[in-house]
């Protein structure tokens, strides 16, 4: 019934109570959202990996024409090159020094013994002689002399091969004192 007595046949209106509880949907709203951030990190993710991937295909393949193209002959002549730079440099530092120990063996040498070839080992600090003497006391003689400079530390005497014509040959190594025998040379 209307307030004036009039009857109303048409169904009223149902009207919604006004009551709302806060943050109802807010748990629907947040979980949407971690879904939506969790599924664009997974395409962000796969399509990096998949870059990430191509570009470490091309290195390879482009490592891989390097080491086709590389020419390892012309690599390992210079580095024998380089060895042998290094060693010519290091002769050539030590030229003067070796040409006074050089002479220091002459003086050393006894008149009847005939040096037929002569090494050093700078490294080792040692030399290597193959002579030939007239005799066994000219070789005894030779032994007494080198021991009787203060630069030569060792004498050993080799294999000793007498031949019919009376020569005796032999071999000496020799130990030495870098100091003494390369004067003036610097000694790291």
């Amino acid at each position: 019934m209307n307030g004036k007595g009039e009857i109303q046949l048409l169904p009223g209106t149902k009207k919604r109570l006004g009551i709302r509880v806060t943050g109802e949907n807010r748990f629907l709203y947040i979980g949407s959202a971690i879904l939506g951030a969790a599924i664009v990190g997974a395409f962000w993710f796969n399509f990096n990996i998949k870059a990430l991937e191509t570009q470490i295909k091309n290195l390879d393949e482009q490592l891989f024409i390097l080491e086709q193209k590389r020419d390892k002959k012309a690599e390992l002549s210079v580095q024998t090159t380089r060895q042998q730079v290094l060693v010519a440099t290091q002769l050539i530092d030590d030229h003067v020094y070796l040409t006074k120990a050089f002479s220091k063996m002459e003086s050393l040498v006894k008149e009847d013994v005939q040096v037929k070839n002569i090494a050093y080992d700078l490294i080792g600090n040692k030399i290597s002689m193959r002579a030939k003497a007239t005799s066994y006391t000219v070789i005894a003689h030779q032994l007494a002399s080198l021991l009787s400079d203060d630069s030569i530390l060792d004498v050993s005497l080799g294999k000793m091969t007498p031949s019919s014509d009376g020569i005796i040959e032999f071999s000496l190594d020799l130990s030495y004192t870098p100091s003494k025998l390369l004067k003036n040379k610097k000694i790291e």
